[in-house]
Order: C-alpha cells, then sequence, then structure tokens
C-alpha cells in the first residue's frame, strides 16, 4: 500500500451469504475518499507493507467492477464443473485444465520438474504427491512421516521434502514404479523445518527456525 494506486475489494452485492455467487470484485483508487490506511502490520516482530484498510462510505462507479457483477469469486467442484466456469461472454475467467483432490488440509506452493511435465506438491497430511502436469492424474505419492507446510525442492537426483517433525526427506523424482513410494534418505535436521530448501550441486541448505542455519550434505 505505500505505492499501490488501486485496492481489489471483495463485496456482497447480491445472493446469499455463505454463497460464492453474488460477491463481485472492485478495483478501487487507494485515493478514493474514505479509503483509510489504520496500520501497517508487523510479521515476526519486523514492520511490513502489509496494512489494514478500512472503508468509510466509499462511492465508486460501475466500471469500477472487475469482470462481471456478482462473478467476483469464482469456484467449481472437484467433480462435473462446467465447461464455462461462469457467466457466458466473460473472458475475464477461464476453467482449470484439472483439479487433483489431494488428502489434508493444506497444501504447498507446487513446484516443476526440470522438464515441466510432473507437479510435486505435499500436504499437512504428510503426503507428498507427484501429479501429472497435463492431466492432474497422481503418478505416484509418499509418506513423509510429518506436516509439510514448506514447498519441496528439486534436486537433480531427488525431491527434497522439509518436514515439521524435523527430517529433510528425499525421493527419487521419478517415483519407485509403484503407486506409493519409500524415501531414498531422512536425515534429521533436529528443528522442524518451515522453509524450502535450497539446493547448490552436492549440497543441500535447509533452515532451522528464524535466525539459526543448517547444511546436510546430499
Amino acid at each position: 500500500m505505500h505505492v499501490a494506486t488501486h485496492c481489489v475489494v471483495f463485496a456482497r452485492t447480491s445472493g446469499e451469504a455463505g454463497r460464492a455467487k453474488g460477491i463481485s470484485a472492485f478495483l478501487v483508487p487507494s485515493t478514493t475518499p474514505g479509503v483509510k490506511v489504520e496500520e501497517y502490520l508487523w510479521t515476526f516482530n519486523m514492520p511490513t507493507d502489509h496494512p489494514r484498510v478500512s472503508f468509510t462510505n466509499v462511492w465508486v462507479p460501475d466500471d469500477a467492477i472487475f469482470g462481471t457483477e456478482g462473478n467476483g469469486l469464482r469456484a467449481f467442484p472437484y467433480r462435473d464443473a462446467s465447461d464455462t466456469c461462469g457467466a457466458p461472454g466473460d473472458a475475464v475467467f477461464v476453467c482449470p485444465a484439472w483439479v487433483t483432490p489431494l488428502d489434508g488440509t493444506t497444501a504447498t506452493t507446487p513446484v516443476l520438474s526440470a522438464d515441466g511435465g510432473t507437479v510435486y506438491v505435499a500436504t499437512d497430511a504428510g503426503t507428498l504427491s507427484a501429479v501429472d502436469a497435463a492431466t492432474g492424474a497422481v503418478r505416484w505419492s509418499a509418506a513423509v512421516g510429518a506436516p509439510v507446510v514448506a514447498p519441496p525442492a528439486v534436486a537433480p537426483d531427488a525431491i527434497l521434502v522439509p518436514t515439521v517433525g524435523g527430517a529433510l526427506v528425499a525421493l527419487a523424482p521419478d517415483g519407485c514404479g509403484a503407486a506409493t513410494c519409500a524415501p531414498l534418505w531422512s536425515p534429521a535436521a533436529g528443528s522442524p523445518l518451515h522453509v524450502q530448501p535450497g539446493v547448490a550441486t552436492d549440497v543441500v541448505f535447509v533452515g532451522l527456525g528464524i535466525l539459526a542455519g543448517g547444511l546436510v550434505g546430499s
């Protein structure tokens, strides 16, 4: 917000409470009367540019709506989704190419293999899944023994998964020829791993907490 010219505001303009349909997205100039930055929030005891913003009697023109009215949030089912995923003629949003349900409640940011053919993603249920990037089919999966909150890293000979349990789990990038695979190796880092590992040639770097660091040789 220090330099932002607009805010994206999601507000209900129609429909029933609790439903995605009826929520509209508005592009609101940050200088509009009634828009106020109340404070800038701190994260990890450090200042950030993430603000708490209030809106008081803010008026915007009809063309401030992003997309179409009532379609600011676009929801789609895991199965039997429509071909359009939205209002006819609305070119702002498109359907996903595929949707793959995963276990757990949250998933990490996915990472791609070097050839772009496989998506690797882990969950808080402690599972790494290798997903076909073209079809969304799960090629193989592996239990890593603890929840995962940071993305895995792609090394030349391994997929490296940091776990909240403090283990760095290595898996073969191409799987093991079966639907579920076992780790290649899994050393204990000595502390929960909450950040993506870094890879440099044949060395893996893992972050331990906020200020400490560790070095693991692969």
